[in-house]
């Protein structure tokens, strides 16, 4: 019996990044308040888009130098997940794909 394996893409357009930091025993996450036309005033993870050429994780740490201007020299990867959101109502709705 033959096996064959078929490659297929991962395509993403964009990264989200959580810092999380330990401080006085407990962890902190770090969040960034939105002075934009979307979102403005919610407070949210980094995030961006994924430049021509780039991988996922280069974009997640040029975002995060780009909002932050903190340098990361270490990423961990968490579960891929989809959002989908209304600016208008900041309502959220959460879907975890396997």
């Amino acid at each position: 019996m033959m096996s064959e394996t078929t490659e297929l893409p991962i395509r993403r357009s964009g990264i989200a990044a959580i810092l999380v930091k330990k401080v006085n025993g407990e962890d902190r996450v770090l969040l960034l308040k939105r002075a934009s036309r979307t979102l403005n005033g919610a407070w949210c993870y980094i995030g961006g888009g994924i430049e021509p050429g780039e991988k996922a994780w280069q974009a997640a740490k040029r975002e995060i130098w780009e909002e932050t201007g903190i340098g990361i020299r270490t990423l961990y990867t968490g579960n891929t997940f989809d959002q989908f959101y209304s600016p208008a109502t900041l309502t959220f709705t959460w879907r975890r794909c396997s």
